[in-house]
């Protein structure tokens, strides 16, 4: 079992500061109480007219590194999912006005579950190091409306590809915040993203949840990283 300590953050961090935009996004510190991490992320319209946001999103990811990648000073790193991701799709969008703030409280555990679906492995990794929140909108509510049009006739049964009505992308406004250490002291090793394998990637649903030889494949796999790395495990053990 990855065991955490219930201790306050002693390192203290900054969020980088995202350029103007009309749509500005703000994360409050993250602030770790026992086992949830407590996020919260404010959407801000810094424009003069109403913008929409996006009925996707916002999406919040991990900050991870491939095994492959993982040593020396390589830069490489992906994002695994840990907010946002969802089975529904919706290509619906809600206006916020001049100098209106949505408001989002969110409270993760501490830990996220990847899974290789080609070896059917499961196992849960260590929420640290850094987060990346995205937050989606519309200029107008013409562009809104054009979008769904789109995709409502991308999906439709009866959709002919030589008759595509005009896309419309969304806009989008990204801020990065840092994750406290979840043990006493500033241990080096907090601030660093967890080790994933390259085929290892966040599903919904999270169906190996039960798949007891799944998760023990998945835990397989984290002693082996952490015999590569014996400062840190990066297995973290469900709990059913």
């Amino acid at each position: 079992m990855f065991a955490f300590a219930p201790a306050r953050v002693a390192c203290q961090r900054t969020q980088e500061q995202p350029s103007q935009q009309p749509l500005e996004v703000r994360v409050t510190a993250p602030s770790w109480e026992k086992s949830c991490l407590k996020v919260g992320v404010d959407r801000i319209n810094h424009s003069s007219t109403p913008l929409y946001l996006s009925g996707t999103g916002p999406y919040i990811s991990l900050a991870v590194k491939d095994e492959a990648t993982a040593t020396g000073n390589s830069q490489d790193t992906r994002w695994v999912n840990v907010d946002g991701l969802t089975e529904v799709l919706s290509w619906e969008a809600a206006p916020i006005t001049p100098g209106a703030t949505v408001h989002n409280d969110y409270c993760f555990r501490a830990a996220v579950a990847v899974v290789n679906l080609t070896k059917e492995t499961r196992r849960e990794i260590p929420l640290r190091g850094r987060l990346r929140v995205e937050a989606f909108y519309f200029l107008s509510e013409e562009d809104w409306k054009k979008n769904k049009h789109y995709h409502e006739v991308m999906f439709s049964e009866h959709s002919k590809p030589w008759k595509r009505p005009e896309f419309q992308k969304t806009e989008s406004t990204t801020a990065y915040v840092e994750i406290p250490c979840h043990e006493v002291g500033c241990n080096p090793e907090c601030e660093k993203p967890p080790i994933v394998l390259r085929d290892e990637q966040r599903i919904l649903p999270d169906f190996y949840y039960f798949e007891e030889k799944a998760n023990a494949r998945g835990r397989a796999i984290g002693d082996k990283l952490a015999r590569k790395s014996p400062t840190r495990s990066e297995d973290v053990q469900p709990t059913h």
